[in-house]
């Protein structure tokens, strides 16, 4: 099943991830909910035979999911955080760049976020080629 697209409140920050440009921007919800939107990198083997990033692949949606727990001795409190992976289709991707575009125009790292939608937007042309050509 996939999430319902829900306005974009606020988008925190964007990061570059140590495997050699993988972005990842996380944001929430008018029902605050918090996501990662992550968009990886790809690498091939380039002309001198080493490995080269080569662009990116799909977007990842995760919902971050924080659960309020109580330790068993004292009852002090604590929560624990995980990520479920959600379905994204290249239409609901789209609509949530659509929004970190918009609401990052005036962000300290808008370098990132216009590389954010750049690479996205190459992804999804890619996968419209590919898809009309088969």
């Amino acid at each position: 099943m996939e999430i319902m697209v829900v306005p974009i409140r606020v988008v925190g920050d964007i990061a570059i991830c140590r495997d050699g440009g993988t972005l990842q921007v996380n944001y929430a919800d008018y029902l605050k909910r918090g996501f990662l939107f992550t968009l990886p990198v790809v690498w091939a083997r380039g002309e001198s035979g080493r490995p080269e990033v080569s662009g990116y692949g799909f977007p990842k949606l995760e919902r971050i999911v924080r659960e309020k727990r109580r330790t068993k001795g004292k009852g002090g409190i604590y929560y624990l955080t995980s990520r479920v992976e959600v379905n994204v289709s290249v239409k609901t991707a789209s609509k949530i760049v659509k929004q970190i575009e918009k609401l990052s125009k005036n962000n300290e790292r808008n370098d990132l976020f216009a590389k954010l939608v750049k690479g996205f937007n190459k992804v999804i042309h890619s996968n419209a080629m590919h898809s009309t050509s088969a």
